[in-house]
């Protein structure tokens, strides 16, 4: 994954809650009943996948990627969005023109 580029928009950036780890290879979240705040993070996501773990339960979940694309929100093609109680797994896709108007 690549680190999104900044942006003159750019929002202030608390620093993220114990529960994201950021490795080398990857970027781990941990869902904890004790996060107080709601948390999104956003990245380019070039590899098209990612996976959530629940006790005994996987879901891969796989998307293409658009090399060249500008994508919205911050140039971000996936996001996860947490709280105490859900974590939610978005991708975005570079805005297309559907139909005729």
């Amino acid at each position: 994954m690549k680190a999104m580029k900044e942006s003159a928009h750019d929002l202030a950036v608390a620093t993220p809650p114990v529960c994201v780890h950021l490795g080398n290879r990857f970027v781990v979240l941990h869902q904890e009943s004790t996060l107080r705040l709601p948390f999104k993070l956003g990245v380019i996501n070039e590899a098209g996948w990612s996976v959530y773990f629940n006790q005994h339960s996987v879901y891969v979940k796989h998307f293409p990627f658009a090399a060249g694309e500008a994508y919205p929100d911050f140039g971000a093609n996936y996001e996860s969005y947490m709280t105490d109680f859900m974590l939610e797994m978005g991708t975005l896709s570079p805005p297309a023109h559907v139909g005729t108007w």
